[in-house]
Formats: structure tokens, C-alpha cells, sequence
């Protein structure tokens, strides 16, 4: 079985954990974990909320903030109230300020906007529609300004850090604000060197909008695809494969638990390989093998990614095992080829830190390519043999009468 866990000697490796994947046969040493849950979950850092589904603005956005508050994504109106709802719930940190784009939630832009701004949110609206009568709806509901869709990222980040409430650092001010003149400039300048100017679609122009999301959204599945199928096509022991795959979905989930478990012949599963990030070390086995009999065989006849995010899905689907887990977001996933399960895998982590939208697509497709890269271990495996006499990937290694008599 094949493991990875984080652990630490001393106050400066708990800052940063060290991931130790071992094995039957020694130990490898991987680089340290950056340790983003920990700084997520740090009051003294703003948080700044950004609504829309053109990923050059959220990308500007970002820029403008500079590092100076955590920015929180959400692609829809409904994303956006769903973190609210976890505010008010005690489950995330207030939101200081937000920017909505319009265009993303045109129908319920002024809604949301009114709703944050209740809570005490600095809001900033980003429209093309910036009618007087269109300002005034917008200032009733709350809002701070509204304010143009091509503005620079310097004026962004002035606009923005106000509506949070962040305070430029003394004397920090003018060398801040001319830094990200560079920075706009520098990134104007690379646009243009790259593709020809685009002018800013219309408002009515949704189609379009959504059809860009959808090809970077096919894009980034071709780069998770293409990157994860070099890694592992020329891999065919079981354990290596394993110990791979965990390390790649790991640098996109972040810090997590995570759990590949294999079916046996005698119909149910066992444990392959796991990442620990926060279960404790005495017990982790115990939990996991106890996943194994009894959570893990439930993913067998699901469908694509579930993504139990709260308490109440966790619950409808583990039943009584959901206490095993605790307060965790759970992901899992069968691995199938040519209709047979061939492992699970389990993902799972605090519910203040939720999987994004991103990950359930990139999990879809290294799911994929994994049950394939696993066929062929098995049919390389046991090729010598009759197929009904392969038996399954996650039975005990067999020993032979020399090894028993040793």
C-alpha cells in the first residue's frame, strides 16, 4: 500500500508541511505544501468578492488586489449567495467588498448587489450600462459606484481597496500605485503584441460570452488531459501509478486527505495508496480502512463526480458512516473501464475549504485516463494467464510455497 502523509518535527516544518509518500520498499521526500488553507482562514486578511464569468476580468481583479485581501471567485449570482449563506452560518469569514459584473448576472446584478451591501459589504458594480438612471438604481440597492468595464488596473485597485475598507500602508501609496501602472501597461502591451484589440462585447452579446467560458473551460480539460496522460502512459507498476496519480491531483486540489481504494475478489475494497493532510497519525489507518468497507463500495454505482459539500448530502449518501468524517467536504469517484470498476477515489477536507467547480472537471478527466492507465497494468500483469484466473487489483499479493517455507 502506498502512502502519503504531511508531517512535521519542529514549529518551522508545522508551518510547512513536508508530504512523505512510503511504500513497501523506502521512503521518498517531496517538496513542502504552501500552506494556503492556513492563510484562507486568517481573519486578519479582507476578503474581496468577485462575481463573473470573464476570467480576464477576474484575472484584473486580482492583479489590482495586489495581495492585499483574499480574493473569493463566484460565477453566478447563486455561487455568490451560497457564500454568503456560509457568512451568516458562522462557516466563512465576512466578505468586506465586492465587484459585480453585470453583464455575468444581468437579471439579478441589482439584487445581489443589495443583499451584500445589507451585510455590511462595500459594493462596486462594473457595467457598460452606465446610465444616470441605471447609477441610480444601483446606488439604492447599495452600491458604492458604478464603474466602466475597461477601467486600468491601477484605478481598479483604488476603487476596490476602498470598498473593502484596506488602507493604503504609509508611505506605501505612490510606489503601490506606480507599480501596477507598470504592471497594466506591461499587460496591455503583452495583449496586444498577442492578438489583435478586441472591443468589449455588448451586453446583449451572452452567447458569446458564454461560448469564450466554454472553450477555456475545454482548454484547460485538453492541458489536464495531455499533462496527466504523459505522466503515467509509460508506468505500469501498480504502485508507482498510484503514488503518481495522488500527486497530481494534489497540486490542484491543494492540501487534502485523499484515498485510492481497490476492489477485490471477494467484492469488496481495500485500501491502495492515501494522502494524509489533517487526520491524525495513530488513526488515519483505522478510518481509512474503515472507508474502505463501507463508505467506498456507495461510489460504485454513482455517476461522473458527487461532490458532498455539506452535511445534509454527506449524510443522505454515507448514512451513519457520514459521522466517521466529521465536518469534511467529501468528492468521490468510481474509476471505470469498459463498464468495470476498477478503484475509487475519495477526496475529502474541512467544508470551510470547499472543492471548486475546476477540480470536479479536471477530476472528471484524469478519472478517465486513470481507470484506462489501470486496464493496461492489468492486462500487462496478467497476460500470461486465462482471464478468468486474473483475480482483482486490490487482492494481497500472492506468495509461494518457497516464500511460505521461508
Amino acid at each position: 500500500m502506498a502512502r502519503a502523509e504531511n508531517s512535521s518535527g519542529d514549529a518551522a516544518a508545522a508551518a510547512k508541511p513536508v508530504e512523505e509518500i512510503s511504500t513497501q520498499h523506502g521512503h521518498v521526500e517531496m517538496k513542502p505544501l504552501r500552506p494556503r488553507v492556513d492563510r484562507e482562514h486568517d481573519l486578519s486578511y479582507p476578503r474581496v468578492l468577485i462575481v463573473t464569468r470573464n476570467p480576464s476580468l477576474a484575472g484584473r481583479a486580482m492583479r489590482a488586489l495586489g495581495g492585499r485581501a483574499i480574493c473569493l471567485l463566484a460565477r453566478d449570482a447563486v455561487e455568490a449567495l451560497s457564500m454568503m449563506l456560509g457568512v451568516e452560518r458562522g462557516r466563512r469569514p465576512r466578505i468586506h467588498g465586492a465587484l459585480i459584473d453585470h453583464e455575468c448576472c444581468v437579471a439579478e446584478s441589482l439584487d445581489l448587489a443589495g443583499e451584500l451591501a445589507k451585510r455590511g459589504t462595500g459594493v462596486l458594480m462594473m457595467s457598460a450600462e452606465r446610465g444616470p438612471e441605471f447609477r441610480q438604481l444601483a446606488a439604492a440597492k447599495g452600491c458604492l459606484a458604478v464603474i466602466a468595464r475597461n477601467l486600468r488596473v491601477h484605478e481598479l485597485s483604488r476603487l476596490l481597496l476602498n470598498a473593502a475598507g484596506i488602507r493604503p500602508r504609509a508611505g506605501a501609496k505612490a510606489r503601490g500605485e506606480e507599480r501596477l501602472r507598470r504592471l497594466d501597461r506591461l499587460c496591455r502591451r503583452t495583449e496586444r503584441g498577442a492578438r489583435p484589440a478586441a472591443r468589449e462585447p455588448h451586453p446583449e452579446s451572452t452567447d458569446q460570452v458564454g461560448g469564450n467560458m466554454e472553450c477555456a473551460a475545454a482548454m484547460n480539460q485538453v492541458t489536464t488531459a495531455t499533462e496527466f496522460k504523459t505522466l503515467i502512459k509509460h508506468e505500469l507498476d501498480i504502485e508507482q501509478l498510484l503514488r503518481t496519480t495522488l500527486e497530481f491531483v494534489l497540486a490542484r486540489s491543494g492540501p487534502t486527505n485523499a484515498a485510492v481504494f481497490l476492489p477485490t475478489t471477494s467484492g469488496d475494497y481495500s485500501l491502495g495508496a492515501y494522502v494524509n493532510y489533517d487526520c491524525p497519525k495513530e488513526t488515519v489507518d483505522m478510518l481509512l480502512d474503515h472507508m474502505a468497507n463501507t463508505v467506498a463500495p456507495k461510489f460504485e454505482k454513482s455517476i461522473g463526480i458527487l461532490n458532498l459539500g455539506d452535511a445534509r448530502k454527506l449524510e443522505e449518501f454515507a448514512g451513519a458512516d457520514a459521522a466517521w468524517l466529521g465536518d469534511s467536504g467529501v468528492i468521490g469517484f468510481a474509476c471505470r473501464h469498459e463498464g468495470e470498476v476498477l478503484a475509487i477515489v475519495m477526496l475529502f477536507r474541512d467544508r470551510l475549504s470547499p472543492f471548486g467547480p475546476l477540480l470536479v472537471d479536471q477530476l472528471k478527466t484524469i478519472g478517465e485516463l486513470f481507470a484506462s492507465q489501470l486496464a493496461r497494468v492489468i492486462h500487462v500483469h496478467h497476460r500470461h494467464l486465462p482471464k478468468d484466473k486474473w483475480g482483482c487489483i486490490g487482492d494481497p499479493p500472492e506468495c509461494d510455497d518457497e516464500d511460505l517455507a521461508a
